[in-house]
């Protein structure tokens, strides 16, 4: 496959930088919203596999982006466990209620039978089967992002239930994290023999911990994580938000691209992680919002500090709003395209 989003991850870097953005088949697209009104619930649009497939490829066609990612939800791994009740509200987001305490790890996350997200890889096979030569990237969260939905009951601003938790019950949080991983090696697993082609784990959330607590805690967990999917030979992108200070912890996960967000200038993050590496990112999601000439000097500032990774692949800091222009998502790919550093 002569991809330049394929061969940006795997450190080869060519004349353009390839792009794609994280929730870039979100509710900012019209088409998306139309496709989505077709199902009562949101898991219900995860589960059909026909709908989830045309949503997948909804971006190559109207973005021209170098990458699709598939559409489904970091909450998606939790559905098989009959400990959790997991749902998504329409303007209120996640709820997810435990139904056994949190302190019993093994009645939390086991048993876990993988074969109930049967659909997930048929939304794979079917999209590679539809679009065999785009680039696919599957995806899961890092265990302790998805642990902090259930410790929270939901998503968080500050994560002091998730937090008190892991201080006050250490071996409890421990197990969590073990059985959160061993999940998620299988998710991810299905996902790539059902055919993708690069994996992203998000830790969206890790952000809310000290680079301390982030090592103390969770980064042996991540690295298995990612030692377990590096060994599909899968290229593994590791992406993470608020996350500065702990970048030369990060910088020890045996993945082969580190996606930043906008807290930390591309420069800065390179010179961190090592010059060697290939960097993601990192507009700010609401830089959407600028003026064109002011947007286009700040997504070409950051194409010239990425040029200074072994490779570069553009991407924003988080993902797309709802209410950001289309228009000027699919402007922005044009600029990235049409940039040359000769």
């Amino acid at each position: 496959m002569d991809s330049p989003f394929l061969e940006a991850i795997k450190g080869r870097r060519s004349s353009t930088a390839p792009v794609w953005f994280m929730r870039q088949a979100g509710r900012f697209l019209p088409e998306y919203r139309r496709l989505r009104a077709k199902e009562k619930s949101f898991f219900d649009l995860c589960r059909n596999v026909e709908l989830a497939v045309e949503i997948t490829a909804l971006p190559v066609k109207l973005l021209k982006v170098d990458a699709a990612i598939l559409f489904s939800d970091l909450l998606v791994p939790l559905l098989p466990l009959k400990s959790l009740k997991v749902e998504i509200k329409e303007g209120i987001g996640p709820i997810v209620e435990s139904l056994v305490p949190l302190t019993e790890s093994e009645k939390l996350l086991h048993p876990y039978n993988i074969e109930e997200l049967g659909f997930v890889a048929e939304i794979v096979s079917g999209f590679k089967n539809a679009h065999p030569y785009t680039p696919l990237i599957g995806f899961c969260g890092a265990p302790f992002t998805l642990l902090s939905y259930i410790l929270e009951r939901g998503s968080s601003k500050h994560y002091h239930s998730t937090k008190r938790f892991m201080f006050e019950h250490p071996e409890a949080f421990r197990r969590l994290m073990e059985l959160a991983t061993e999940l998620l090696v299988k998710y991810a697993k299905m996902q790539i023999s059902a055919g993708v082609d690069a994996f992203q784990v998000f830790d969206s959330w890790v952000g809310a911990l000290s680079p301390e607590d982030y090592e103390r805690y969770v980064f042996e967990h991540t690295k298995k994580l990612v030692e377990e999917i590096s060994k599909t030979k899968i290229p593994v992108i590791y992406f993470s938000t608020g996350t500065c200070g702990s970048l030369k912890v990060i910088k020890k996960l045996p993945c082969n691209a580190f996606s930043v967000d906008w807290r930390i200038s591309l420069e800065d993050a390179i010179n961190i992680l090592g010059k060697h590496r290939v960097i993601q990112g990192n507009l700010d999601p609401s830089a959407l919002f600028l003026p064109k000439e002011e947007l286009k000097k700040r997504v070409e500032a950051i194409l010239i500090h990425g040029r200074k990774a072994d490779a570069h692949i553009f991407n924003l800091g988080h993902g797309v709003f709802p209410d950001t222009d289309p228009d000027k998502v699919r402007w922005v790919v044009e600029v990235v395209h049409s940039f040359r550093w000769d």
